[in-house]
Parts: structure tokens; sequence; C-alpha cells
């Protein structure tokens, strides 16, 4: 992997760069958006890895920093009512997101939830984006479920009601559904996020919370035999951790809803598009999980929900 991003990214080395920009400073900028091409890659490999931290050494401020910040304030001082009332709070919206979302209703059809959908405004991305909402598109009652992270649309692209990803994202995906014999008639796509980030940064945990609410009642119309969980975003989502990706494939999870483990609904996890549109070596993985999830399906996968 080291070489390949060293070789697509840098040409012949860190010295070619360097002196590249040196006899031109016309090209810096372009130097430095391909190495933040090539971080943004290795960085999102590793977290796919499930890599979280580096290991650095601290100077002696930052040690002392840390250590400042770990000091427990005294309960009768200011700062320690000021930490007690941080600490309430934060358990009362704990507590207020786990009652709602252990209230999950049923569902009766996707006219339904998507009604609901365009009407919502639970959260500031909502209200901000009346209009820009992704909805699932599909067979309503598709064997085979996709849940991708959210529609990252930038510039001059088609309307959002004719993408789920991107458009190289989307290109990809239906190449990998082909690659298992499966087509738009056969699948059903939607997101964890239900609005477009137009800025395509990852989704806040606020967001996906009030959109997980309408992706149950989603898939609770669909009805799916088997669900596949597209990145760390919709995995999380739908089986309720933090696992990466690397840990979580290969294998049938159940769903997670309000805290309570939906056996009936089958959920596999894959590598998002747009994953492996920044590291190409991972596709071989994906094709993997792919023919795992074809022969499931070939099989008949669990019986449909009732």
């Amino acid at each position: 992997m080291h070489d390949l991003i060293r070789r697509e990214e840098h040409g012949n080395g860190a010295n070619d760069v360097s002196a590249t920009s040196a006899a031109n400073p016309a090209a810096q900028p372009e130097e430095l958006r391909r190495l933040a091409a090539a971080l943004r890659a290795r960085l999102s490999f590793h977290q796919q890895c499930g890599i979280t931290s580096y290991p650095y050494i601290a100077g002696p401020q930052l040690v002392r920093q840390a250590i400042q910040a770990k000091e427990v304030p005294a309960p009768g001082s200011a700062a320690g009512r000021d930490r007690e009332t941080k600490q309430a709070q934060t358990k009362a919206s704990t507590q207020a997101s786990t009652q709602t979302q252990a209230q999950i209703p049923a569902t009766g059809s996707l006219v339904q939830v998507n009604k609901a959908l365009q009407a919502c405004n639970r959260c500031p991305l909502g209200a901000a984006h009346a209009s820009g909402r992704v909805l699932g598109r599909g067979p309503a009652h598709a064997a085979f479920m996709v849940v991708g992270d959210y529609a990252a649309l930038q510039g001059p692209q088609p309307e959002p009601d004719q993408l789920s990803f991107g458009v190289e994202e989307d290109l990809l995906f239906w190449k990998m559904m082909q690659a298992i014999q499966l087509g738009p008639k056969d699948v059903y796509v939607t997101n964890a996020l239900k609005c477009r980030s137009a800025t395509g940064e990852t989704p806040e945990a606020a967001w996906l919370r009030q959109c997980r609410l309408h992706l149950v009642d989603e898939i609770k119309s669909v009805r799916p035999r088997l669900i596949c969980a597209m990145g760390e975003v919709a995995a999380a989502v739908l089986l309720g951790g933090s696992e990466p990706v690397a840990r979580l494939r290969g294998r049938v999870h159940s769903l997670q809803a309000g805290g309570e483990s939906m056996t009936n609904y089958s959920v596999m996890v894959t590598y998002h598009p747009r994953f492996l549109l920044q590291v190409i070596d991972m596709k071989a993985a994906a094709w993997q999980d792919l023919q795992q999830m074809q022969k499931l399906l070939k099989q008949g996968g669990r019986k449909r929900p009732e």
C-alpha cells in the first residue's frame, strides 16, 4: 500500500516533490494537493483497519498540560460544580436519545416513510436542507438492500434524485453489483444520512441518530433478506458499535435497533465505493465480500422478515 501511494502520488519519492517545487514555485499548490490526497487515502485506509491513534513523543510542557487536564476538580469548587452540571446534561441527552430510538414504530409503506422523511426537521441539517433529501431507490420489496453513508454532491452534477453516493461512487457501485449479477431492478439502495452533504464531510453523530429512525422504518418496509452496510458509517448505524470494517466483514450480523438485536434482519459489511476509489488495493477484499453475499442470496438467505 505504501509503495502504491508513493508511486502514484509522489513519482520517484519525496525528494522529487521537493526538487520540483523548488524548481517551479508555481507547481507547489498542485504538489500539495497531490500530497493531501495521498495522506487522506492513507488515513482512510488506517481508519478502516481500526487504527484510530498514532504514538508521539510529547515535550515537557505538553505532558504537564495533559496531567492538568486529567485532574478532577474538588466537588465543592466552582470548577467541580461546572463539571457535575456538564455530566448531568450529557447523561440526560444520552437517555433521551436512547428512549427515542427505542420507540421506533412499525411502518406501512415506503410512501409513508418518504413523506415522513421529506417533512423531517429533527436536526439542523434537515432543517437547512428541506429540498435536499436523498431518498432510497429500488424495488419496494427487494431481497437485497444496500445502505451507504451519504450522498456527497459537489459541483455541476446530476440532480440528487439521480444519485445515491456521488457520480464516480455510483459508477463503481453498479459495476460491483453487475459483478454479482444484480442490477437496479434487484437492489434497493439508501443511505444512513438522508440529507445530501454538499462538502462530503463525515456526518455528525446527532444527525445520524435522527436519520436512523427513518432508516429503520425504511428497512421494516422493504423487509430485505440481506442488508449490505457499505463503510464504517453505515456499519456503525446498523450494528450500533464502532468496530472498523476490517473486523466486521466476512460474517453475518443482526440489525441493532434501539439497543435491541433484531435477529430476523441479516447484515453484512464491506467497503464503500468512495473508499475503494481512494485505496484500489482493497477492491479484492470487497470482491470477496460481494461473493459471500451473492452466495447467501442464491441460497435464499434468511426468510424474509415478517
